[in-house]
């Protein structure tokens, strides 16, 4: 699997279930956000290089990028644009 452009694909991290009070978590919980770990990247563009390379941990908006499932496994694919931060 390659990204093109400036795209990335991502493994999103499982949301946490319980907090460390032992309280239980809904899904969707208020964050804005996601956070998953880069499996690939495009080549970027010439006028915007790409800032991320494989295994960076990333923080994307929320609703960012398209989910896909390749051979059981679920990727996003986001662009460049829609990362807040590495961490």
């Amino acid at each position: 699997m390659k990204a093109i452009g400036n795209k990335i694909i991502i493994v999103v991290d499982k949301p946490q279930e319980k907090t460390k009070a032992g309280l239980f978590m809904p899904e969707d919980v208020n964050t804005d956000y996601k956070i998953g770990t880069v499996i690939t990247t495009g080549p970027g563009e010439k006028d915007n290089p790409m800032q991320v390379s494989e295994g960076d941990r990333i923080i994307v908006q929320k609703r960012a990028g398209t989910e896909v499932v390749i051979d059981e496994k679920p990727y996003t694919v986001v662009s460049q644009l829609d990362i807040l931060a590495i961490l």
